[in-house]
């Protein structure tokens, strides 16, 4: 009756101690992209919303504006900034082009904010 060696029972422990850390770094990696995932998912999908609810009848003025999703969304928020851009030319006296650029934000969230921009033209109230 053969059973292993002291010398193969070492190599066998050796592989383990490097594998084993190998694919927990794997699995907690997996765990992060997935948080940053459903981040991304969810910032982008309230961004759009948000930006069709301050964009749908009067548009915003220029300046600032912040708030949060509420409840549903407890953690997120956002935040737009709004701008007058210059448009060159004669031709477009009277018309106004504001940039929109709206951040939504995260507190449990270690990532960057999600960022969402949007031109408008109107006339220009003179």
């Amino acid at each position: 009756m053969r059973g292993f060696t002291l010398l193969e029972i070492l190599v066998a422990m050796a592989i383990l101690a490097l594998a084993v850390p190998v694919m927990l770094g794997n699995v907690s990696q997996d765990i992060a992209l997935a948080g940053e995932g459903k981040f991304l998912l969810t910032a982008s999908l309230l961004a759009q919303e948000k930006m069709t609810e301050l964009t749908t009848g009067t548009p915003p003025g220029t300046g600032s504006q912040q708030g949060d999703f509420g409840d549903g969304y407890a953690g997120y928020s956002w935040r737009l900034d709004v701008r007058e851009v210059e448009l060159p030319g004669e031709r477009t006296r009277g018309v106004a082009l504001h940039r929109l650029d709206l951040r939504v934000e995260s507190r449990h969230g270690r990532g960057l904010p999600y960022s969402l921009r949007r031109y408008l033209l109107a006339g220009r109230g003179e």
